[in-house]
């Protein structure tokens, strides 16, 4: 990976130098997504909130050199995708998801460094993915398989707000949708390279696994 390139890519995410547009769509041909609403800032109740680096950065990768639909966050329009009830880039998404048949959805986003846990699923309780835990099994196994074994399920995160874009793709799409946080330690790329890797081998593997299985 360059990654001088990478950390010049996340700089134009922060600075909202990547479209004119309020999100990228971009289409791939495994039948799985991932989903980057903080790749900006966002304003959620009159506050600013920052931008979840290197999730749009990631997002971009996956589906480069792994063909997985994506939707991007590019601009912030005093807006949280992920928080507010009336939101373009969730009707879109569910229109894009029904269109292209998408099986599973991973939603990312990055917790802070203080927590202890590298990664935490987030499943609304189960809900978010009818209660078919066969797909946190997946993920477990896949986290496991390269070296990652301080994960937490619906611990700190729920993604139990309906307006969570995790809860309102399961509701609307039927399909399961898993709220994914990273852990900013092992993410950050300027500090932790191997790290960054192996976060983005973890979440290609992930999808690549869901891919196969269908999601049944």
């Amino acid at each position: 990976m360059d990654y001088n390139q990478i950390i010049k890519r996340e700089e134009e995410f922060r600075n909202e130098h990547i479209s004119a547009n309020n999100f990228l769509i971009l289409k791939g041909n495994l039948p799985v997504m991932v989903s980057a609403p903080h790749a900006v800032k966002q304003i959620r109740n009159g506050r600013v909130k920052q931008s979840e680096s290197y999730t749009g950065v990631i997002a971009e990768l996956l589906h480069e050199n792994g063909s997985i639909h994506s939707i991007i966050k590019t601009r912030n329009n005093n807006d949280d995708a992920n928080y507010d009830k009336n939101c373009l880039y969730k009707l879109e998404l569910i229109k894009y998801i029904k269109n292209q048949n998408i099986k599973f959805l991973l939603d990312l986003h990055i917790m802070n460094e203080s927590y202890k846990n590298s990664i935490e699923i987030a499943t609304g309780y189960g809900e978010n993915i009818q209660k078919n835990y066969s797909v946190v099994d997946t993920i477990i196994k896949v986290a496991k398989s390269l070296g990652f074994n301080d994960f937490a399920n619906d611990y700190h995160f729920k993604a139990d707000n309906p307006n969570c874009v995790a809860a309102f793709v399961s509701k609307h799409c039927k399909i399961p949708a898993i709220q994914m946080e990273i852990n900013w330690r092992e993410i950050n790329a300027e500090k932790n390279r191997k790290g960054f890797y192996q976060i983005y081998l973890f979440l290609l593997n992930t999808l690549e696994e869901m891919s196969k299985q269908n999601c049944k």
